[in-house]
């Protein structure tokens, strides 16, 4: 990957515990400051530089692509240890369904998407 936009889900479905207060923005401001020193070494994403393909070495260019706050109700159920579970495919599901909603392309390529379950909320 040559150039990486980095899309964040925040995914608060009912009954779920809350973010903390400024947990989103505190994460979206980093991915900003991550792009902002883009091509810096002074960063360790520039680590990216010393990793090759068949196009030559990585670059450190990363875009912060945008973020979405989604309260969609996961397919999952309670785990038996008592937190709240989301199973892989439910995640899955959901970065699809976000990726769709912006008319991004399937497959490899420059888009990465995190997606990020408030305190409690286990895989």
């Amino acid at each position: 990957m040559h150039t990486q936009n980095v899309y964040e889900i925040f995914w608060q479905a009912p009954g779920w515990p809350a973010f903390p207060a400024g947990y989103q923005s505190k994460i979206e401001q980093w991915v900003r400051d991550v792009a902002a020193d883009d091509g810096k070494t002074s960063n360790p994403f520039a680590a990216i530089t010393q990793y090759f393909d068949g196009s030559g070495p990585g670059n450190y260019n990363v875009h912060f692509g945008g973020s979405a706050l989604v309260h969609a109700a996961p397919d999952s159920p309670q785990c038996s240890h008592g937190s709240i579970c989301v199973s892989i495919q439910s995640i899955i599901d959901e970065i699809d369904a976000y990726r769709l909603s912006l008319g991004l392309p399937t497959g490899v390529g420059s888009n990465q998407f995190g997606i990020i379950l408030p305190p409690g909320v286990t895989t």
